[in-house]
């Protein structure tokens, strides 16, 4: 069952091998309201929690929602995983002239990175991502917010790293709630702490160590910086106009489900 407190909230959860696992519970979103705790958690993925972890996620009946590709849940979910999840993949076949890039932080190949890319590089290729990929694929985002609205509760949004498809999928709910923009891109910037980075390994499981001259190239890679944040928006004004009409129009938010997600999340 849930844990209540004596106030009717419920309580935090805290994990110990899951990486940028976090409440957002007690995030400001204006007028004095605020993100309830206990309810609404994001994370990485779920790959290297303990049987402790498992068993807090149980208890707690926590609801998973996956925006991994397949191929990414087979290569991480060896550890384990949970039966309630609701996947909700985006559109992740084409990587255009960064997909070798990619390949390579997926399987830990970093030998392949030196020579080939600069820091300059990586900034660009986050910045493409952001604007050319996440911004451009609103279904999963779309789903998100409507499950948030009817869904059960508690439930964790998480991806791979945790910060770029759950960051943006965590913007777009702080920004239809009202947030600040210092509050979204605060929250935002908290998956760039080291100790909430992904951890790159191999297709075997094996954690890759990283030294410090590639760990410079691939930096920008695992942090969440405001400009990458900054081009997803800008690529949603210039393809729906405005941020309003890109929640309205392009994910479906009506006012009946920002009505449910204020009812349901804020305190």
């Amino acid at each position: 069952m849930n844990q209540i407190t004596p106030s009717g909230a419920r309580r935090s959860l805290r994990l110990d091998g899951v990486r940028n696992f976090r409440d957002l519970g007690g995030t400001l979103v204006g007028e004095g309201l605020r993100l309830r705790r206990g309810v609404l958690y994001r994370s990485g993925h779920f790959g290297a929690a303990s049987a402790q972890d498992w068993r807090a996620l149980e208890e707690h009946r926590v609801r998973f929602i996956d925006l991994r590709q397949g191929w990414e849940v087979e290569l991480e979910d060896a550890g384990g995983s949970s039966d309630n999840v609701e996947r909700m993949p985006g559109d992740g076949d084409d990587e255009g002239c960064d997909a070798a890039l990619w390949a390579s932080i997926r399987s830990g190949r970093l030998d392949e990175i030196p020579g080939t890319l600069t820091v300059t590089g990586a900034e660009e290729a986050m910045i493409r991502l952001y604007a050319e990929g996440i911004a451009n694929d609103p279904a999963p985002y779309a789903r998100f917010l409507a499950s948030l609205a009817t869904g059960e509760l508690p439930v964790v949004v998480h991806c791979s790293a945790g910060k770029d498809r759950t960051g943006w999928a965590v913007a777009v709910l702080l920004t239809a709630l009202g947030a600040p923009e210092t509050v979204i891109h605060d929250n935002y910037a908290e998956s760039s702490l080291p100790h909430h980075h992904y951890i790159i390994r191999t297709t075997a499981g094996e954690i890759v160590p990283i030294d410090d001259s590639t760990r410079s190239l691939i930096t920008p890679l695992l942090e969440a910086r405001r400009a990458y944040l900054d081009a997803a928006w800008a690529s949603v004004e210039r393809t729906w106009g405005s941020r309003t009409s890109y929640l309205e129009r392009g994910l479906g938010l009506t006012p009946q489900i920002l009505a449910a997600l204020r009812t349901r999340l804020l305190t």
